[in-house]
């Protein structure tokens, strides 16, 4: 095994562009994390009955969104150079030239076994820079289906209308319920998923 294939072999080379790909990879798995945290405390928002949650309901307040505007990166590995090219006699002696290598850049970092076998010295190393700033909210968050329908068992029909209203939800009475007592029965059941707007069914009973 020639020294250069060796050197490949003992360094577990890996081309350039994935280098750069996986450093894409990973920005672009930093920002989904950021998004999915922002849309996590968002639906908490309309899940939790808390009052601490209510209150922050009531002031219009909304999550931070962040974003990552720009990333520079910096890697210093040992640069080779491989390839193969394919030369005959009778290419040479007919005058045609020959076929062009098929050459491809590998970057590896150096190791102590580089290092001790071909006497190379170098320094290894890795930075990253990058940036996260708050960004407004998207403009159509609000149609996301994150309300989560409270539980409005035992509650009276003012009662269960304005803390729909805290949800962004409607109420509307079924058309077999009386106009007056306490919730015994809803649709959407609690917990379930609903836009801003949407309307939840009661019906209404005696309370026990």
């Amino acid at each position: 095994m020639s020294d250069i294939k060796r050197l490949i072999r003992d360094t577990a080379a890996a081309p350039l562009g994935d280098i750069i790909a996986s450093v894409g990879e990973g920005v672009a798995q930093a920002q989904r994390a950021l998004d999915g945290q922002a849309l996590a405390q968002l639906e908490a928002l309309y899940r939790d009955q808390d009052e601490a949650t209510a209150l922050l309901r009531q002031s219009g307040w909304r999550p931070t969104f962040y974003t990552i505007p720009e990333t520079e990166g910096e890697v210093k590995v040992a640069l080779s150079l491989g390839g193969q090219g394919e030369e005959t006699t009778t290419a040479r002696s007919s005058g045609i030239l020959p076929r062009k290598s098929r050459v491809a850049l590998y970057g590896a970092p150096v190791d102590a076994g580089y290092q001790n076998r071909f006497g190379y010295q170098a320094t290894i190393g890795a930075s990253l820079r990058f940036r996260i700033v708050p960004v407004p909210p998207p403009g159509d968050i609000d149609a996301l289906p994150i309300r989560v329908v409270p539980d409005l068992s035992g509650s009276s029909r003012d009662e269960a209308a304005e803390l729909l209203a805290q949800f962004g939800l409607a109420l509307t009475l079924d058309a077999q319920s009386p106009e007056a007592g306490q919730v015994v029965a809803q649709r959407p059941l609690p917990g379930q998923m609903l836009r801003q707007d949407d309307v939840v069914s009661v019906t209404l009973g005696p309370a026990d």
